[in-house]
């Protein structure tokens, strides 16, 4: 299938993509993907505190089949499911902006295959450019990288199970960077964090480093090979 996106140097075809139609690579499939992804990050909790007021008002039936939808997720753990990862790559997420692109300055071939630190910035809002140009990236499916995000969104309700899905995001404690690190896989981060948005000025990068030299440090000590992404998106 062609490309429907612009394509860093290096970077592989995605033969797997699926023809642009209706919804595949448009803007309503772009939409769809973030009422699928962000909806439940923002509402999941409230899932949970729904299920417990119906308890309270007498819906007895209703809110045990929430709680006990939602309950499954720590019960069992949800495993990697290829066939909606792909999904989420054909419906194309960033043909909801105008402009999503992916730099890299010296190309997806200076990516090594293992040990590799690829660090975004900004976090923005609601993380879509390390999301879109980076877990969900099309030219980085070759890339074998765990994308690490706050621990506590991979034990959130329902958003929790659906990151699981995905396969390629864990969470960004510092025991489990230093183990991956260990076994020599390549990692993404938002070094800032959330915080990168709450000090965010129009017209200037700001990032919040003072007290986030921990990846630096476990990088120096357990491998060296660090790269750069930068980022850029603008709402259509």
């Amino acid at each position: 299938a062609a490309p429907f996106y612009p394509q860093p140097k290096g970077a592989p075809e995605d033969k797997e993509a699926k023809p642009k139609g209706w919804l595949y690579h448009t803007f309503h499939g772009a939409l769809i993907v973030h009422m699928t992804l962000i909806l439940p990050w923002l509402l999941g909790a409230f899932v949970v505190i729904g299920a417990i007021w119906m308890l309270a008002a007498g819906s007895y039936v209703a809110g045990t089949a929430i709680l006990g939808f939602v309950s499954l997720q720590y019960m069992t753990k949800p495993s990697h499911w290829p066939e909606f990862k792909q999904l989420i790559l054909d419906l194309d997420p960033r043909c909801y902006y105008d402009h999503c692109e992916l730099h890299l300055p010296h190309g997806v071939d200076d990516i090594r295959k293992d040990k590799s630190m690829l660090c975004y910035h900004p976090h923005g809002a609601l993380c879509v450019g390390f999301s879109w140009n980076g877990a969900h990236a099309p030219e980085l499916k070759h890339v074998d990288a765990k994308w690490l995000v706050v621990d506590v969104l991979m034990h959130a309700p329902i958003f929790g199970r659906i990151l699981r899905w995905i396969g390629n995001v864990e969470g960004a404690d510092a025991g489990n960077m230093k183990r991956l690190m260990k076994q020599g896989t390549n990692i993404g981060i938002i070094p800032g964090g959330f915080e990168d948005a709450t000090i965010m000025k129009k017209g200037s990068e700001r990032i919040w480093l003072k007290k986030r030299k921990g990846f630096i440090k476990y990088a120096l000590r357990i491998w060296l090979k660090k790269r750069k992404g930068f980022i850029k998106y603008a709402l259509r």
